[in-house]
């Protein structure tokens, strides 16, 4: 194989396993949902908490959309409430 060669392969190589280095951010994910009362009716403006189960930590607090929804994304992986 020539030197060119095998510098191109090197390279393809090292940008390959960058790519996954890049990839390892830890583990997260999104909670999303309609916030509605006892009746049914949509809440638009509530308050939302998101709460680790195993610590009590609050996560993330957000409020609803005028349609009631949230979104919450970027949470690092727990068990919430």
């Amino acid at each position: 194989m020539s030197t060119s060669r095998s510098i191109a392969v090197l390279l393809l190589l090292s940008l390959l396993f960058a790519s996954f280095a890049f990839a390892q951010g830890g583990a997260t994910g999104a909670i999303g949902g309609v916030v509605q009362d006892q009746s049914g009716a949509i809440l638009a403006n509530a308050k939302v908490s998101i709460t680790s189960e195993a610590t009590g930590e609050v996560l993330r607090q957000l409020t609803t959309n005028a349609s009631g929804q949230f979104n919450a994304h970027c949470c690092r992986w727990a068990t919430t409430r």
